[in-house]
């Protein structure tokens, strides 16, 4: 008999890079990109991991734990899922989040003796476990009652608890805690959100709409920023401090100063002039002497008026700065757009005059220890070191872009020096210099610019422009700036969507720029050394209307926050749901020939390199042959992983046995295929709100070289 041919087995790794991309034709895209996906985010050092999702956000502590209880004689009409069960000792209560009860359980004695009822039937008792939230404390060994009725005995702990049933419980009782969460009160969508010193605020309009109020995120919820009251005063002659008691010399009236604002002249020179910030008043200020300890300090202007924001509907921004090297001065500086520009240091608010007017700044930013603000085309910036004074003679100026501004970032120049890039919607300028003796405002682009709210700190300053994602990093030779347009892959996908941009976020620990759309949309864009590892689109369940990252103050970790505009902050990067809905996402990598596009192959076994933390489902696939309807197209399968660690058994080719969870041993990811085609496309999918975050590496093929397609 002859000797059959041997076929040679060819072995190929396709590393997972470099994000979508709409514009490349088929047959020329890179092995490792995407032609379709979302919901999946690139990573730096290559890689694609489905996204993180979301939770409501209010400051009040939640959890995603829960007890186990094993039962003895469950009154199943009693006790359902859903009702609060307390422990009749301990008072511990807890939400029934899984119930399973069984009627097959004898009742026995101490000596392990079946016991019998008066008729001599054996006494079968209903036991089983429950599951509950960890509300507080611990329950004993003790009976549980619902609504003070008893519903069972506690003996123990369940421990027969697979890894899904792990998932889901804990997601059920993240679900539960997060439903209690209540939107910021008041109405419409919420007007900013940002973080200072380790507290989350937001603003969004009072119930009728009238005014905008400030709020703070705290253990028992949203709460109302209260202001104080200021009072506009001039023939300063001795110097005011914090604390002390205002008395007004015909008034009586008497107040405690809680900031001093000197806006022009001094107190030595019997000229200071502008506001003091003080505690409610007894009663009204009039034109008149103010005394502190019996001494005339300065002239009232007239009575103290309520700190507010009183003119609703405001798009507020913020940053946090410290203009001298007090630690203590580190504070919030923000705007809206519709009301002046306001320091705040988590108890004080003070709003700051301009003297531009409408004083209603837009935008806001510190650079080189001044503080900027933007009204429509001109840009206005306070004296060195000192927010309050806007006034000329000592250092502050105005700066006119001819074009409404939109946006600013810090660019490093070199070592010691930066330049202020301030963005319009049609022109780029470039501010040098380092006061207002040597600025310089160089336009740097005319007839380009960036989209409100779009541009970012990160490759110099990432923003959106006509174009797509643009990019504005500094150059080699020192002082000049280069851009570069990143989005060119994915121009089809944005094409239109500019109008639609709601605010933009960076993090720092993914290194990705991140733009919302009012569609649901999203764009996270992942940059390294200042070039694209990739870009990967989000479709999300909640429209974004403002964003704020952060980093903790506790452990360096990220914090990213949005506000919708159903009124509710939400938490970015928690969970593995869409605020309790499904996180579906789907990853379609492009038609991989392997460099030979004429060459019909024979697939046999697809192995991807999967990592990841915790129980996760999927579904598995692939397509031959760009889809094509002659060739049998087959199902995907679905996946069951629990995953914890990792490695190659021979770091080239087959996995060993490297998965576990809980010390459990999970086969190898793989997958036997069944065709011939030119190409393949490898497609990975899921949806839930369990599951944990899965990366996709990379891919092993093994095929063979079937013959020339004719």
């Amino acid at each position: 008999m002859k000797n059959l041919p041997r076929v040679e087995l060819r072995n190929a790794y396709i590393p997972f890079k470099g994000g979508l991309d709409t514009e490349t034709p088929q047959i020329s895209m890179k092995p490792g990109y995407l032609r379709n996906g979302y919901n999946i985010e690139q990573m730096v050092n290559g890689g694609y991991q489905t996204i993180m999702g979301y939770t409501r956000y209010t400051g009040q502590a939640t959890t995603g734990n829960y007890v186990a209880l094993a039962v003895e004689c469950i009154d199943e009409a009693v006790v359902a899922v859903g009702d609060v069960i307390t422990g009749e000792t301990s008072g511990v209560t807890g939400t029934v989040l899984a119930l399973e009860i069984s009627q097959n359980n004898y009742l026995v004695d101490e000596n392990g003796d079946y016991l019998q009822d008066g008729l001599g039937n054996f006494i079968v008792i209903n036991s089983g476990y429950i599951i509950a939230t960890d509300d507080a404390g611990t329950f004993g060994v003790e009976g549980l009652e619902v609504g003070g009725v008893a519903c069972g005995v506690r003996t123990g702990v369940y421990t027969n608890i697979t890894a899904q049933e792990d998932s889901d419980y804990r997601a059920l009782a993240a679900s539960v805690s997060h439903a209690s969460l209540a939107a910021v009160p008041g109405s419409g969508s919420i007007l900013g959100v940002w973080k200072y010193n380790g507290h989350v605020y937001a603003w969004r309009n009072n119930v009728a709409g009238t005014a905008a109020v400030m709020w703070v995120a705290s253990a028992s919820g949203w709460v109302a920023v209260t202001h104080g009251y200021e009072i506009s005063f001039d023939t300063g002659i001795l110097a005011v401090a914090v604390g002390d008691t205002l008395t007004g010399d015909t008034s009586g009236t008497t107040a405690i100063v809680t900031r001093v604002v000197v806006e022009y002249g001094s107190w030595s020179a019997g000229t200071a002039a502008g506001r003091l910030i003080v505690s409610t008043p007894s009663a009204a200020f009039q034109a008149e002497n103010l005394k502190v300890s019996g001494s005339i300090v300065c002239t009232s202007l007239g009575n103290a008026s309520l700190i507010s924001f009183a003119v609703p509907s405001g798009r507020f921004k913020c940053i946090n700065y410290n203009f001298s090297g007090d630690p203590t001065t580190y504070r919030m500086y923000g705007c809206d757009g519709k009301n002046r520009g306001f320091e705040y240091d988590g108890v004080v608010l003070v709003p700051i005059n301009s003297k531009f007017s409408p004083d209603t700044p837009e935008n806001v930013i510190a650079h080189k220890y001044h503080l900027f603000f933007s009204f429509s085309g001109t840009l206005q910036h306070s004296a060195p070191t000192t927010p309050y004074n806007f006034e000329q003679l000592i250092g502050a100026a105005a700066i006119g872009l001819g074009d409404a501004i939109t946006g600013f970032v810090s660019l490093t120049g070199d070592a010691t020096s930066a330049a202020l890039a301030v963005f319009s919607r049609n022109e780029i300028g470039i501010l040098y210099g380092s006061n207002s003796s040597d600025w310089q405002m160089v336009s740097y682009k005319t007839g380009a610019g960036a989209i409100a709210n779009t541009v970012q700190p990160i490759a110099g300053a990432t923003y959106l422009d006509e174009r797509g994602l643009t990019t504005l990093a500094a150059s080699v030779e020192y002082g000049n700036f280069k851009d570069a347009d990143i989005s060119s892959l994915i121009y089809s996908w944005l094409r239109g969507k500019q109008i639609y941009a709601t605010d933009s976020c960076i993090l720092r620990n993914k290194s990705q720029y991140r733009i919302f759309f009012s569609d649901k949309s999203a764009l996270f864009a992942t940059i390294s050394n200042n070039k694209v590892v990739g870009i990967c689109p989000v479709k999300l369940d909640h429209v974004v209307a403002c964003m704020c990252s952060s980093e903790s103050t506790a452990l360096g970790e990220e914090e990213v926050y949005f506000g919708g505009t159903d009124g509710m902050v939400y938490q970015m990067e928690t969970g593995m749901s869409f605020d309790g809905a499904n996180l579906d996402w789907l990853c379609e990598l492009s038609y991989n020939s392997l460099g030979s596009p004429h060459i019909i192959k024979r697939f046999r076994k697809i192995i991807p390199e999967v990592t990841g933390d915790g129980y996760a489902e999927f579904y598995m696939g692939y397509s031959l042959d760009y889809g094509s309807k002659s060739i049998l197209q087959h199902p995907e399968s679905m996946q069951t992983v629990s995953l914890n660690t990792w490695y190659f058994d021979d770091g080239v080719s087959y996995w060993d046995t490297g998965l576990y969870f809980d010390g459990d041993e999970v086969l190898p990811i793989e997958k036997h295929t069944m065709g011939s085609g030119r190409n393949i496309s490898l497609t990975f999918r899921g949806s839930g709100t369990t599951n944990a975050q899965i990366r996709f590496n990379g891919a092993q093929l093994l095929y063979s070289i079937s013959k020339i397609k004719r």
